[in-house]
């Protein structure tokens, strides 16, 4: 029997230094609908608004018809890179398996049932390369080239892990939040999996001339 997962997606609508800013609310609806649209795997989404009015809205007219998949809570506003947004979202999910989908980010099809059919028993947590977005028209067209996973230049993030919900491994708090999150999971079991699909989308470094993702 295929085990379920949940998607721990933080949301803050507002402007931060590291982040392409064109568009963000619309690629908030893009990360939402490219969760709902996985198919073949019980999943469930659940989105910690960090202190953003804007976000909290668009929670409440894009997922009320589907309580049964997504689960939206609130919180007061977090410091910059405060693993606690992530943390208070990984207590509220209810699948043994997580993992993270980033507010400006998208889920291509069929990534949840690739990371579930992979995950073995003996595995405590799988990564995977992710995809860098280097151009969009109107969110809809785009082309993306791999990103190569390097652990040593912390070239592994949110993007590119699931763990068991069960593994004693809390998210830290500061800059590099993610990186040393890895560094955590990294103790246990680990095993790289294919035929995933996540879509990067808010690394500036990543934006073509004329076109921000």
């Amino acid at each position: 029997m295929k085990e379920a997962i949940s998607v721990v997606m933080p949301v803050y609508l507002g402007e931060y230094s590291t982040a392409a800013m064109d568009d963000r609310p619309l690629k908030f609806r893009r990360a939402i609908n490219s969760f709902l649209t996985q198919g073949g795997v019980e999943k469930e989404l659940v989105i910690v608004v960090d202190g953003c009015d804007q976000a909290w809205e668009i929670c409440e007219k894009e997922c009320q018809g589907f309580k049964a998949e997504i689960t939206y809570i609130w919180i007061a506003k977090q410091q910059t890179f405060s693993g606690e947004v992530r943390n208070i979202g990984k207590a509220q999910a209810r699948h043994p398996l997580i993992c993270y989908l980033d507010s400006d980010d998208f889920l291509g099809e069929g990534h949840l049932q690739a990371v579930v059919q992979q995950f073995s028993d003996d595995v405590g947590w799988v990564y995977w390369t992710d995809s860098v977005v280097t151009y969009y028209e109107h969110l809809l067209a785009y082309s993306s080239v791999p990103r190569l996973l390097d652990f040593e230049q912390a070239a592994v993030g949110t993007s590119n892990i699931a763990h068991r919900k069960s593994l004693d491994v809390m998210w830290p708090d500061g800059y590099g939040h993610d990186w040393l999150f890895v560094e955590r999971l990294r103790a246990f079991p680990g095993e790289e999996i294919k035929d995933t699909c996540y879509n990067v989308c808010h690394i500036p470094m990543a934006n073509s001339e004329n076109h921000e993702v």
